[in-house]
């Protein structure tokens, strides 16, 4: 049987013809002046609104010893240029995020990303309280590596945060005070840790707690569980660390309580309206060169970034793409990144600019030491018990 019954009813009244279309109604165009007004919209859209996104462009690389003051009997003019790295930082807005999206230099992240529980209005308070903290970090440790006595003062070592599943877990909180572990005060957040650093995983420790609510202090046991200890030093080449032996930790944050560092003389850091602790490496490089003729830089110009902590240790930063690009501009032939981050930052690096991981102040030390710095002005490393 034919298919053809299938077709025939759409085919009434024979062959297909040719006759013209009737004519459309014309259509109602929309006034000049309403298109005008819908384009403007767009464009205010486009070009003024904010987008809950961030992106992170590269900002500059720019030398740090303008920045630094200490006495002038001990000032040593460097030959070198120590450079600090930064990112710019801004909203999204319409249009921008394509440009944005397809440039490589360029980070586009979500605004949480960014703020987290930090209010938008307050991000630059936070960035600028961070920097401020960087700066003391970035004093004490460069000071301490040029063998002066920088002691922490204060009224006990304040808890800031209980890490889940630790010893100190339900048993200790935040806002808590710690005024002596195994009978010695702790009259700071680094009096504590010393102590229980120089235990072994597993000892038992008696803490003095001032429970800071008006009710009576008390004295507790815990035993001491084990972690990792931080890196002394990252292989060239590859994003690993050097493993040290697991120490002791309560699992405690801690914070000196009116605490404030005793120096041996005033040093001074402009932040130069940076804000955020990532310059802190930088500039404890940029100290001991205003204090001594290492000239670390050999000369020539050292990028760096990685945040600071005073017993030396360098911490990741964010934004290591950005600063790379950053850094590219310049006449630095050498960048220090922290050793997680150096992936990335060889990544966008080029074939002019050699990126080096360091883990600690002694680790990029040594590094600059590598490269040409005068060691020797520099008193021999203190060596630093791990528990």
């Amino acid at each position: 049987m034919s298919d053809l019954g299938t077709v025939e009813p759409m085919l009434q009244g024979g062959p297909l013809g040719w006759d013209p279309l009737p004519a459309r109604r014309g259509r109602r165009r929309l006034p000049w002046f309403l298109a005008a007004f819908v384009l403007a919209v767009a464009l205010v859209v486009g070009t003024r609104v904010n987008l809950p996104y961030y992106a992170i462009s590269p900002g500059e690389a720019r030398q740090v010893d303008d920045l630094i003051k200490v006495p002038g009997d001990k000032a040593v003019t460097p030959h070198g240029r120590i450079l600090l790295t930064t990112v710019a930082l801004g909203q999204v807005r319409g249009f921008e995020i394509l440009a944005d999206w397809l440039n490589r230099d360029v980070s586009v992240v979500p605004e949480k990303q960014i703020l987290g529980t930090t209010p938008r209005g307050q991000l630059r308070q936070q960035n600028v309280q961070e920097m401020d903290e960087s700066k003391e970090a970035a004093v004490v440790a460069a000071l301490r590596r040029l063998g002066y006595n920088v002691p922490q003062r204060g009224a006990g070592a304040l808890i800031s945060f209980v890490q889940d599943g630790s010893p100190a877990a339900g048993r200790l909180k935040v806002g808590q005070v710690i005024t002596a572990v195994d009978g010695k005060p702790t009259t700071s957040s680094e009096d504590a840790v010393s102590v229980i650093r120089s235990h072994r995983p597993g000892d038992t420790v008696t803490v003095q707690v001032d429970p800071a609510d008006g009710s009576a202090v008390r004295t507790e046991p815990f035993t001491l569980g084990a972690r990792d200890a931080p890196p002394t030093s990252c292989p060239q080449g590859s994003a690993g660390v050097t493993r040290l032996s697991p120490r002791a930790f309560l699992g405690v944050s801690l914070a000196t309580r009116n605490g404030h560092y005793a120096l041996p003389f005033p040093v001074t850091i402009d932040s130069a309206g940076i804000g955020g602790p990532s310059a802190g490496l930088a500039f404890s490089l940029g100290v001991i060169d205003e204090l001594t003729r290492a000239d670390l830089a050999g000369g020539g110009s050292v990028a760096v970034t990685g945040t600071i902590q005073p017993d030396g240790v360098v911490g990741e930063v964010g934004g290591v793409v950005q600063k790379t690009a950053a850094v590219r501009r310049t006449a630095a032939r050498t960048f220090l990144v922290p050793c997680g981050e150096y992936k990335q930052a060889q990544a966008h690096a080029g074939s002019h600019l050699r990126v080096i991981p360091v883990a600690t102040l002694d680790d990029a030390l040594v590094t600059l030491g590598h490269l040409g710095a005068n060691l020797a002005a520099l008193p021999p490393a203190a060596r630093t018990a791990q528990g």
